[in-house]
């Protein structure tokens, strides 16, 4: 039995992002519509415990098992331009600190490779082509991505453009902590039961965007868990003069999520399922799909065969 533990860590600095020079200017000219500046001004960093124990037992089983404990924080996971990598408060990059879009809190991994015991010590005929079984399960579970609560009832002036959605400047609690896939699940939310305006306050007056009063990427959607498994043979071949006696055929059969488990796509920013009100002004009306996994969301793959043959010598 085999058992390591270790750190893994990582610092960037000055990593680049776009910056839309239409939210730091309060003068724009009329013949454009957007200017994007190439900034390199954001910094992350990333820091992992790693534990993992392996023992090889008799008769040609193995198992190993790995957990990681980590953290991943930036101010910006990706350049963009585009929607989903909008910043809601930009021009104090401060506010945009938080979890990686991809930061998973637990990772744990386990897998089995046996070699069935079938013929598998004979060298016969008939230990290449009856035997020469192999199995390999393998579990993975991971906790939920991050995402972000925003509102786009109001859409206040920031430089000379209209900076929206915007987070909300205050979080009255009550949130529960739930990270199973039902939790998600429609038509309500079992993380937020309640209307989704009772747990936030929202700007709802002024041209100038307030502070953030929540931060980015504060709250974690639906946790993930799959079983996959490989089912491999193995066909000895007569020794040849140019393949040598080692020679074979091997047919595998990989079956990815093999109990067809339900899985939900992280949440993405400005979706139906992170908006808390898109509507109106000072009476922001409740989303009945915040928190809820939609359509525009999906959920990851179901169960997927592969197959392969390979020749090996």
């Amino acid at each position: 039995m085999v058992a390591t533990i270790g750190y893994s860590g990582s610092s960037s600095h000055d990593l680049l992002r776009i910056k839309n020079l239409k939210f730091f200017y309060p003068q724009q000219s009329t013949q454009i519509n957007n200017v994007f500046s190439f900034t390199p001004d954001t910094q992350a960093n990333f820091n992992a415990l790693i534990a993992q124990i392996e023992h090889r037992f008799t008769h040609g089983l193995l198992l190993n098992f790995s957990y990681t404990f980590s953290k991943s924080i930036d101010e910006l996971s990706s350049e963009g331009p585009g929607f989903v990598t909008n910043q809601t408060f930009p021009t104090v990059l401060g506010t945009e600190r938080g979890p990686s879009d991809y930061d998973a809190t637990h990772y744990v991994r386990a897998y089995a490779l046996w070699d069935l015991p079938i013929f598998r010590t004979r060298s016969d005929w008939v230990g290449k082509i009856v035997g020469g079984w192999q199995l390999s399960p393998i579990f993975t579970f991971h906790s939920g991505f991050p995402w972000t609560p925003v509102a786009s009832n109001i859409c206040p002036v920031l430089g000379s453009g209209n900076l929206c959605p915007l987070r909300p400047i205050g979080y009255l609690g009550g949130a529960v902590q739930n990270y199973n896939t039902s939790a998600f699940l429609p038509p309500t939310s079992g993380v937020f039961p309640n209307p989704s305006v009772s747990y936030f306050t929202l700007q709802t007056t002024g041209n100038t965007p307030m502070f953030p009063g929540i931060g980015r990427n504060s709250f974690r959607g639906p946790r993930y868990t799959a079983v996959d498994l490989s089912i491999a043979k193995s066909f000895g071949l007569p020794t040849m003069r140019f393949f040598g006696e080692n020679s074979k055929i091997e047919l595998r059969m990989n079956l990815y999520n093999v109990f067809n488990q339900l899985n939900l796509s992280p949440f993405t920013f400005g979706s139906a399922s992170t908006t808390v009100s898109n509507c109106c002004g000072n009476t922001p009306f409740a989303n009945p799909n915040f928190g809820v996994a939609s359509f525009q969301n999906g959920g990851l793959a179901g169960r997927t065969m592969e197959l392969q043959a390979r020749f090996a010598f």
